[in-house]
């Protein structure tokens, strides 16, 4: 019986020194800051839309599945924040980030990727590879910017007596622009040397995140775009 277990341990601690030597998981740190979007809005009145200046942080984790394959997932959180200060008048009406909330954007998300690379090449003992990957992602909603609409300022058509555009939209005023969940797609093309990784990344929404309103809102599909450094522990 101690001869089975001490077989054990011993065949575990060389399955253990054999993948440590091989690598075949690797657990690095990411950092990006980049270009986000998050769709069109149409208010009954007009279409804009939310320029994003975007950042991401987190942990990613890599399986190695030989020389060419491997698969990298991780979780990161997402942040998202317009704040454009503008005021305009357009005919009888102005609009600014107080009056309507459409100039001003902040989101932030849970992240996890699921993606599958390909080393395309590499040189140099290994040292220096390019890869490319695609996969899912999965994006969590948990911070959820609300409709912060003014009824005494907002102009526009007037009916009864009153400002009828001003009416419709304060249906909206406090609500979540977007629902919860959102599923994406996320290609990446990336340069490794020794413990470092320079890539450039995208994340490309494929639900429809607005919320169904008493007002119709258009569609949001969220899209992020982010030159990215990874370091490998």
């Amino acid at each position: 019986m101690q001869n089975r277990i001490l077989s054990f341990v011993l065949l575990f601690l060389t399955i253990t020194v054999a993948n440590g030597q091989e690598k075949k998981w690797e657990l690095s740190a990411n950092i990006a800051f980049g270009y986000g979007e998050c769709g069109r809005y149409f208010d009954g009145w007009e279409h804009t839309s939310n320029e994003l200046f975007s950042w991401k942080v987190g942990l990613e984790l890599t399986r190695h599945f030989n020389d060419l394959i491997s698969l990298r997932t991780g979780i990161d959180l997402i942040g998202d924040d317009d704040d454009f200060d503008e005021y305009v008048w357009e005919g009888n009406r102005i609009h600014s980030h107080n009056i309507n909330n459409e100039d001003e954007a902040h989101f932030m998300f849970i992240h996890v990727p699921v993606v599958l690379q390909y080393t395309v090449g590499r040189w140099r003992e290994n040292r220096h590879r390019l890869i490319l990957g695609i996969g899912p992602s999965l994006n969590f909603t948990v911070k959820n910017n609300t409709y912060d609409y003014n009824a005494d300022y907002i102009g526009g058509p007037t009916k009864g007596g009153n400002t009828y555009y001003a009416q419709r939209m304060s249906a909206l005023n406090g609500e979540k622009k977007l629902k919860t969940f959102n599923i994406g797609i996320q290609p990446s093309f990336a340069y490794h040397y020794r413990h470092c990784r320079f890539a450039l990344e995208a994340n490309i929404g494929l639900l429809d995140l607005n919320k169904k309103q008493k007002v119709e809102t258009g569609h949001r599909r969220i899209f992020h775009i982010w030159p990215t450094f990874s370091y490998y522990f």
